[in-house]
């Protein structure tokens, strides 16, 4: 019967009922126990059986999340590209001598084409066009 209050787990928010989410982490450990059980009544014929394998057939999809099962699906291997870039607050304050510094970060960026950019240091410029990339700024500082 907790393998059953298990099932209910993606349902239900952690914050609403914290206990609950605690026994996320015995899932595994039930479903095998389960199991075990199953086969145990299968050998001495008792009616406990329907009950356990009723309950493993409804946590089917719990299963297959913790357990990868072989395939024939061939998988495709893609790749991501990701980028992480300290851009020095686009030469705000002139530190760096080289003239268009924040044009050179630019076109470097758009050359390499990631497919996801962290950018540390950042501030916003107008000069600087990342239309391509969705970015949102936050402020380790919390202002």
């Amino acid at each position: 019967m907790v393998l059953l209050l298990a099932y209910l787990l993606p349902f239900v928010p952690p914050k609403t009922f914290s206990l609950l989410s605690v026994l996320s982490l015995s899932v595994p450990v039930l479903l095998v126990l389960n199991a075990v059980f199953c086969l145990y009544w299968l050998l001495k014929v008792k009616r406990q059986l329907l009950l356990s394998l009723i309950v493993l057939l409804l946590g089917y999809d719990s299963i297959s999340t913790l357990y990868k099962f072989s395939s024939s699906e061939k998988s495709t291997n893609t790749s991501l590209s990701v980028m992480s870039y300290n851009v020095r607050l686009f030469n705000l304050y002139d530190w760096i001598i080289t003239p268009e510094v924040e044009k050179s970060i630019e076109t470097f960026v758009v050359k390499e084409s990631p497919d996801v950019v962290a950018f540390q240091e950042f501030h916003p410029h107008k000069s600087i066009d990342f239309s391509e990339y969705t970015y949102k700024y936050e402020s380790l500082s919390g202002k």
